[in-house]
């Protein structure tokens, strides 16, 4: 949903580093056949017996890789280039779990035992590998439902119960098969029977002979009741029979324990990322629909997608404190902004305090209150280039003149305005004064 909506590239990560270790791989043999040349394989030391499957020879010169090949190195640089793409990427994918046991390709076995990268053994480990890759994500974002959801989503009741219902059948199939071998070598035991009873009196009388077929109808009758019964009851007793819930049971173990894996290994992710200052949008509720899950993500990631052109601006962007405030104030290399003591995001009401005050490329700026501070702080570019310092309607810049009687606190006024309005105080008995002191025509004509 995210790549739809803004245009990026989607790569499942485990499954492209797969495909192209296995593409690597093939490339990295054809190079060593082409040095060494072509020559056929010795002959096997022991002849095949017949019928026996013979193996395709293997020759390892070619098909394994030297002892300095550097595994770790080449699965770094895997990474790099299955992420070398131009445009924005997400990846998805669980990176711990789910590894082959061999590689295969087109139905053919390439390696046997096939080792996974170490990386999948921890997630300080994960990270650290993306970042020797020199591939580090910029936002990682962690799903998270709970343990209900996530078995009624993993497990396919139906497909258990499919995979139950072929074994019971297979059973009952063997079960007939057995019990019907059977029935037959009884019918051939009463034949024998009888066949051998013939043999004692060659002419029976016709009663015997009734009576002889009757008995061997309901000893057969007899045999299948208490067969039927015996089958019945050594299914019931077989420890080996399949039971649906059992299967059930087992399947949801299977993912409680991976869960539990996988929760270990998000934890050590998250830890890992705060360590190295990596964003990370973590216990992303998805039991929710995912319409509304995807728009709480957007809503996380608005400050670096939606508002990417100012990713690095905000950077540059820090909120003061007002205890460390005069100390940029007083400082030599940090200066007040083109807006004096006005708040930049409200022009047309100048207020501006020390108590929402930002430092943005060594100028500082006084906002009103906290929501217009984490305004500039989101696009701080937005509210300073390009913008008049003053309202379009104010053509010139407000002049006071503050008058009294002696000590009736005009000094403490002017300096007070001053302090919160950032005007420029000036006193005017101090300006004559100093010119009367001064060698200069003006001062001459005030003595």
């Amino acid at each position: 949903m995210l790549a739809a909506k803004f245009n990026l590239d989607t790569i499942d990560l485990k499954d492209a580093f797969l495909s192209k270790l296995i593409a690597e791989r093939e490339v990295r043999k054809r190079r060593r056949l082409l040095e060494r040349g072509f020559k056929p394989l010795p002959p096997p030391e022991e002849a095949p017996e017949e019928g026996e499957e013979v193996e395709e020879p293997v020759d390892p010169e070619i098909e394994e890789d030297p002892e300095e090949w550097d595994k770790e190195q080449h699965e770094k640089d895997l990474i790099r280039k299955i992420q070398e793409a131009e445009k924005g990427l997400i990846a998805d994918g669980t990176w711990n779990r789910g590894w082959p046991e061999k590689l295969e390709k087109d139905g053919k076995v390439l390696v046997k035992e096939f080792a996974p990268p170490a990386s999948r053994e921890g997630g300080d480990a994960f990270i650290q590998f993306l970042i020797d890759s020199r591939r580090v994500p910029e936002i990682i974002v962690i799903l998270k439902c709970s343990e209900d959801n996530a078995l009624k989503r993993m497990i396919d009741e139906d497909a258990i119960k499919k995979i139950f219902d072929d074994q019971m059948e297979a059973r009952a199939k063997k079960a007939e098969e057995k019990r019907a071998k059977d029935r037959q070598e009884k019918v051939e035991e009463l034949a024998q029977a009888l066949k051998d009873k013939e043999a004692e009196d060659p002419a029976p009388p016709e009663e015997e002979v009734e009576a002889l077929s009757k008995e061997n109808e309901e000893a057969l009758v007899t045999w299948d009741k208490e067969r039927e019964e015996q089958d019945k009851d050594e299914d019931e007793n077989d420890p080996d029979r399949p039971d649906l819930q059992v299967m059930l049971d087992e399947a949801r173990q299977k993912i409680k324990d991976q869960i539990e894996q996988d929760n270990e290994f998000l934890e050590t992710v998250i830890a890992t990322c705060e360590e190295k200052n990596i964003k990370v949008v973590k216990d992303l509720n998805t039991d929710v629909s995912a319409q509304y899950a995807f728009v709480k993500l957007l809503d996380k990631l608005k400050d670096r997608i939606q508002m990417r052109p100012d990713l690095i601006e905000r950077e540059l962007a820090r909120a003061l404190k007002p205890k460390e405030l005069k100390f940029f104030e007083q400082s030599y290399t940090y200066k007040h902004s083109k807006f004096g003591r006005n708040s930049p995001l409200s022009l047309s009401n100048p207020v501006g305090t020390r108590e929402y005050s930002v430092l943005y490329r060594e100028r500082i700026y006084y906002l009103s209150d906290e929501d217009e501070k984490r305004q500039f702080l989101m696009e701080p570019a937005k509210y300073t280039k390009g913008v008049e310092s003053v309202p379009l309607d104010v053509a010139t810049k407000p002049r006071v003149c503050v008058l009294g009687m002696s000590k009736s606190g005009k000094s403490t006024l002017a300096e007070w305005l001053s302090a919160q309005t950032g005007a420029v105080h000036i006193q005017l008995g101090d300006v004559i004064q100093e010119y009367v002191e001064r060698d200069c025509v003006q001062g001459q004509k005030m003595r």
